[in-house]
């Protein structure tokens, strides 16, 4: 297609910041995998300031002791994020999904593990 045809919509795709993007996924995936950001508006931050981290400490090493638990957390929680948004995309509607994930025991335990490692974001409710 003529670039004409694609400007609106690679300039809306540059005007989305990450933190959007991030939001975004949260907000369509929130009843299909309950909790997995905890306090959303904390989550993208955090998980926005981690991925500046990495992408700007490379040479010098991005995780220590002090941040460890919580990147772990903020991985797990993006790869559960994704998993979810994945399998929405298959039909399984949001609820049934929801109690698919309320049931399994690894996501339970990511859950559990996120409340000890990022009180912050998934203090219990």
């Amino acid at each position: 297609p003529p670039r004409s045809t694609l400007f609106p919509y690679t300039t809306l795709f540059r005007s989305m910041t990450y933190a959007k993007r991030l939001l975004g996924l949260a907000n369509h995936a929130k009843r299909a995998v309950p909790g997995v950001t905890g306090n959303t508006p904390e989550w993208v931050q955090r998980t926005k300031t981690a991925r500046n981290d990495l992408a700007h400490q490379l040479e010098h090493g991005f995780i220590g002791e002090d941040n460890a638990d919580e990147w772990i957390a903020l991985l797990l929680s993006m790869q559960w994020l994704l998993k979810g948004t994945l399998l929405l995309k298959t039909g399984i509607s949001a609820d049934e999904l929801g109690a698919l994930f309320g049931g399994n025991h690894a996501y339970q335990l990511f859950l559990t593990q996120a409340r000890t490692w990022v009180p912050a974001v998934y203090s219990h409710p």
